[in-house]
C-alpha cells in the first residue's frame, strides 16, 4: 500500500538494475594519510549540498562501535543512523564517518594510532572546510549487550 492505495500484485518479473541509499549516497569515502602517525584511515564525509565557504558549519564525528570494523568504507554508514541523523535535508551539518579497520578503543580503554590519526583528520578538514572550531561534536555507537 501506499499513499492509502492498495496495488494490485502481478505475475510480471521486476529487473532491479540500481539501488538508491537516501543520504547514504551523498557521502564522500576519502582517505587521509596522516604524516604524524603514519596511519591511512579512510572516512566517509557529507558536505551539504548549497556548501558555502563563506558560511560556518558544525562538524559531527561519528565513532562506529568494533561490530562495524571493516576494510569497507561505507561500513559505518549502514550501522542503525549514526551516521547519516545530522545529514538529512532538514538538519544538514558536515558529518564526519571514519571507517576503522581496527578496533581503535577496546573495552580496557587501550587505544590505537587510529585514535591520533583520527584527531589530526579532524584538524586537517577544519584547515580545508569552513568548519566552526567551537562546534565540532562526536557521537558513537554502543554495541548491543
Amino acid at each position: 500500500m501506499t499513499n492509502g492505495r492498495v496495488i494490485a500484485g502481478s505475475d510480471r518479473i521486476v529487473d532491479t538494475t540500481a539501488a538508491k541509499n537516501l543520504i547514504v549516497d551523498d557521502f564522500r569515502q576519502l582517505e587521509f594519510n596522516d604524516p604524524r602517525t603514519v596511519k591511512s584511515l579512510r572516512y566517509n564525509l557529507f558536505v551539504p549540498k548549497n556548501y558555502d565557504v563563506g558560511k560556518s558549519y558544525p562538524l559531527v564525528l561519528f565513532m562506529h562501535d568494533a561490530g562495524a570494523t571493516s576494510d569497507v568504507t561505507r561500513t559505518t554508514l549502514f550501522q542503525g543512523l549514526g551516521a547519516i541523523a545530522w545529514a538529512s535535508p532538514a538538519d544538514q551539518a558536515k558529518r564526519l564517518a571514519p571507517q576503522f579497520a581496527e578496533i581503535i578503543a577496546d573495552d580496557d580503554s587501550k587505544t590505537s594510532d587510529a585514535l591520533d590519526a583520527t584527531i589530526n583528520l579532524i584538524k586537517a578538514l577544519t584547515e580545508e572546510y569552513s568548519v566552526d572550531k567551537n562546534r565540532i561534536y562526536t557521537t558513537a555507537s554502543r554495541a548491543a549487550a
